[in-house]
């Protein structure tokens, strides 16, 4: 009779946990959409960091910057390091000549020190979107899903640069992915992966559908 008694024991000690973890999991969901009606950009930025930092691990900074030679990397960081008190949620550099130029910019909430920056670039008339990392993938597999508060969506990117950039399709496929992602209207994209390095990275998309038409026109989509 006592392993009987153990038994409920656990059960009623499982179901109190489980109950717990669902009340903290809508919690922390209400908490981060109370972030979307900060006006400011970074208000926005630092109210999810309050909430999701004791939720994610911290970046290693130690000699992040020379990690990688990647030139699209080295941008997509050097640009992120300029980033001002009230610069809009998406940073855009532009680069006129007869083939435009254009990266934008968004680094990953609720992370401190260099974080992880989520990129979407028309270079030599092809469209990029890329996951710049400040440490390397431990996997070699780029198997994701792509997770929104509207919809969601599998894929299958491409680890680059020794582990430092996750990359998606070049070129129509690439495009696919992006305009699948427009369509729902999202204000944050999660990444659902094995690798622990880009597993549960989350963004703020709220503005992309306005920020990416200058991308949209230079890369004729």
């Amino acid at each position: 009779m006592k392993w009987k008694v153990l038994v409920a024991i656990l059960f009623q000690f499982i179901a109190v946990a489980v109950r717990a973890a669902v009340t903290d999991s809508a919690m922390v969901l209400e908490s981060l959409s109370a972030c979307t009606h900060e006006l400011s950009a970074l208000d926005r930025l630092d109210c999810y960091d309050r909430i999701l930092k004791p939720q994610q691990a911290i970046a290693n900074e130690a000699g992040v910057i020379e990690s990688s030679k990647d030139p699209n990397w080295q941008q997509a960081f050097t640009q992120e390091k300029e980033r001002q008190q009230k610069a809009p949620i998406f940073l855009m550099n532009q680069y006129s000549g007869e083939i435009p130029r254009i990266v934008l910019t968004t680094p990953a909430i609720g992370r401190e020190r260099i974080r992880p920056v989520l990129t979407f670039s028309c270079i030599d008339n092809i469209t990029r979107m890329q996951i710049m990392l400040p440490s390397p993938m431990q996997s070699k597999k780029g198997a994701l899903a792509l997770i929104t508060d509207k919809g969601s969506f599998k894929a299958r990117w491409f680890v680059r640069s020794e582990g430092y950039v996750l990359e998606a399709s070049r070129g129509l496929p690439g495009i696919d992915e992006i305009r699948h992602l427009l369509s729902f209207h999202a204000d944050r994209l999660t990444v659902n992966a094995e690798d622990p390095v880009i597993n549960g990275l989350i963004f703020d998309i709220s503005t992309l559908s306005e920020a990416i038409k200058p991308l949209r026109a230079a890369c004729r989509w």
